[in-house]
């Protein structure tokens, strides 16, 4: 044992002595490199260097997903409020009108995804985020869903019933950041890594042009991509956010696209901080009574073999008759989320002459009127997330929000003579419910950039960290449960700490058999 410890030892110095001898001659060897290099460059060489170093084809690239991304997304906006402006301007006074219009727009929506590309059905998010993972999900990222999520989603927008663009978008500018790559001049992009980190960026320059809030784009990439977002790819991000944003105000200010005024800087009471807590308390409630109600829904309507639930024709036409019927008495529901969340937070009074929304506002009937609007919003927001359409969530979700603040305001100021400024509590509650249903603080970032309250970050943020806890407590995202309904192959959220300790066989079904060769690569795995 002795000996052959002193032989161990008489090797390890040798072989860490000729590893310092080798080190040392190719010191001497390459310093000469270094100190007359830069005389054996031209300059033109030297940037040639750099620039490949810096791979610029991906900024490049960057830059052309980003300003096509936003051009479309500014022409499917201004395309869906002209025809929207049209269809009020025919049959807002006809009853019947409204409804055969809705129900027209919605079949052609469904009729578009359901007979071309049914991968361009939903928000897209869930399935976006299983491709990042490194899944091939097939006809999600093609050309032809594209095109028909682009017209599908204007149809449903057309047809009232208030999904958000932002999240079918984000599909739609991944889509590019995908296919840009396969051109010959971006060749040397055409690998996983470069186009995973491309797709990565083209989400955050979507909500960013989607919601005119660079930073809190940022943090929801981070969010949606937090199991495979390489840091390497946070510059990249804030690049994308900032070519984004410009873009957007540009085009913006070109073609005069009303947005969110700004907002009268607001202060807040300390005293009021139980207000803040029961007010995310109340939004915590609502998302997991939402939940609930729409996961029982979705499951019923994916089993039933009834027709009117079995036909995707037959279940769009009731749904969007319906929200044609609950929609028809008030005229809010033909505007954007920047118009209703511009009127419920820039205003003490509903009644302002300077509002953009038709509010009945007859005194104390405002409460009442605000109830209906709340509860025609959830139920339009269950019946088209359940749909075989596009759709988006944030911004129906921040419309819920914003309403349960206001209700509460008015409900407080009027019965109980609380004095406060009613915009402080609708301002806080207006991220609070879709923060808790998606499980992202983003959107509570991108609710102060885009009102630039950053004065009441305190108080929104009591509201949000309840209103998320207490849905935490109960539920689990609304994404996860879109991935464990659908069972796409993405690892599953833990419910139960001991489903950690369980064979995988008891926590995934299995989809096929999987063979793994002797020779196989880190791909094939």
């Amino acid at each position: 044992m002795a000996r052959s410890n002193q032989l161990n030892n008489f090797f390890l110095n040798d072989f860490s002595s000729n590893i310092e001898t080798v080190n040392r001659n190719l010191r001497k060897k390459i310093r000469p490199v270094f100190e007359f290099s830069p005389g054996m460059f031209s300059l033109k060489q030297r940037l040639i260097f750099y620039a490949n170093f810096l791979n610029l084809k991906f900024y490049f690239a960057l830059i052309i997903i980003t300003v096509l991304g936003t051009v479309m997304f500014l022409l499917l906006n201004m395309m869906a409020s002209s025809l929207i402006k049209l269809r009020y301007e025919y049959f807002e006074s006809s009853f019947v009108g409204m409804i055969v219009s809705a129900v027209i727009c919605g079949l052609l929506a469904t009729w578009i995804t359901g007979s071309f590309a049914p991968t361009a059905e939903g928000s897209g998010l869930p399935e976006l985020k299983t491709v990042l993972s490194g899944i091939e999900y097939y006809d999600f990222l093609n050309l032809k869903t594209l095109v028909c999520k682009y017209f599908s989603s204007l149809m449903v927008k057309v047809s009232g019933m208030g999904m958000g663009f932002e999240g079918a978008f984000t599909h739609l500018i991944v889509i590019m950041a995908h296919r840009i790559v396969q051109l010959p001049f971006f060749s040397e992009l055409n690998n996983i890594t470069s186009k995973q980190i491309l797709m990565i960026v083209g989400v955050c320059a979507a909500f960013s042009f989607g919601f005119g809030t660079p930073i809190g784009s940022i943090i929801l990439t981070i969010e949606l991509c937090t199991h495979n977002f390489p840091v390497s790819s946070l510059i990249r991000c804030f690049i994308s956010a900032g070519v984004a944003f410009t873009s957007y105000i540009i085009l913006n200010n070109a073609f005069s696209i009303k947005g969110i005024k700004e907002v009268e800087s607001l202060n807040f009471d300390l005293n009021l901080i139980h207000h803040f807590v029961i007010i995310g308390v109340i939004n915590g409630i609502l998302a997991v009574m939402y939940m609930r109600l729409f996961s029982r829904h979705l499951i019923n309507r994916r089993t039933s073999k009834h027709p009117l639930f079995a036909n995707r024709y037959l279940y769009l036409a009731l749904v969007s008759g319906i929200i044609a019927i609950f929609s028809f008495p008030h005229n809010s529901f033909k505007y954007g989320f920047k118009q209703i969340l511009g009127d419920l937070i820039r205003f003490k009074s509903l009644d302002d002459s300077k509002r953009e929304i038709n509010w009945w506002n007859e005194g104390d009937k405002i409460v009442g009127e605000l109830f209906y609007i709340l509860v025609s919003r959830i139920f339009m927001f269950v019946a088209f997330s359940t749909a075989p359409i596009p759709f988006g969530v944030f911004t129906p979700g921040l419309i819920i929000g914003t309403i349960v603040g206001r209700l509460y305001a008015e409900i407080f100021t009027r019965y109980f003579g609380l004095v406060v400024d009613v915009r402080v509590l609708v301002l806080c509650s207006s991220s609070a419910f879709i923060c808790a249903f998606t499980k992202t603080f983003s959107p509570w970032i991108c609710v102060l950039e885009m009102t630039r309250q950053i004065s009441l970050t305190f108080p929104s943020m009591i509201s949000v960290l309840c209103s998320y806890s207490l849905y935490s407590f109960c539920c689990i995202g609304f994404f996860d449960l879109i991935i464990a309904i659908r069972k796409l192959p993405y690892l599953p959220t833990m419910i139960d700490p001991e489903l950690g300790l369980k064979p995988i066989s008891a926590v995934m079904e299995p989809i096929g058999s999987v063979f793994i060769y002797e020779n196989a690569t880190m791909l094939d795995v």
